[in-house]
């Protein structure tokens, strides 16, 4: 989590592990509902290949692979920091999706990612307004108008290390 040491009037990384599993509830039971994520690039390297991207945890060759859907959401990421709220938004302006369908979808895979520390968690006094709608942010990732993609929920998956894979021949 990011937060602002007003003594020294700097930014302070605190790592996940010490929070709560379930941050955002405890969060909210604290009055802080506007949580927002953000990619962690001093600790992630991706690519994206075919409309999926491919994570590479730097400290630990750790990968994942996301689906369209997630990749989708990585590139909302790579533009903002942005709330889950604001990422099923965008999957429903982005597939048409009846509204509050795949939130749990979207918790699962921050919740992958941030404990993981490829996303970074900025409390609502650090990450300040969002300087563009959800819609706006959706047309500016979305790949043209042409016809809606089909949708499959956003999903992460977590792969052991790259030595393993090389080693492995897959």
């Amino acid at each position: 989590m990011i937060a602002l040491d007003s003594a020294e009037r700097k930014l302070v990384a605190t790592p996940l592990r010490h929070f709560p599993r379930d941050l955002e509830g405890s969060l909210r039971r604290r009055g802080r509902v506007s949580v927002r994520y953000m990619i962690n690039s001093d600790n992630a390297a991706w690519r994206v290949v075919d409309g999926a991207a491919t994570i590479l945890r730097a400290d630990t060759t750790c990968y994942y692979g996301l689906n369209k859907a997630g990749t989708f959401l990585w590139m909302l990421l790579l533009e903002e920091a942005i709330g889950v709220e604001e990422m099923a938004t965008a999957l429903e302006l982005r597939y048409q999706l009846p509204a509050g369908r795949d939130r749990e979808h979207v918790v699962a895979m921050v919740d992958l990612l941030s404990a993981d520390q490829v996303l970074m968690e900025l409390d609502d006094e650090v990450a300040g307004d969002l300087p563009q709608s959800v819609e706006e942010l959706v047309t500016s990732v979305a790949d043209g108008t042409g016809p809606t993609p089909p949708y499959e929920a956003p999903e992460a998956q977590k792969f052991g290390t790259l030595e393993q894979l090389i080693v492995s021949g897959e």
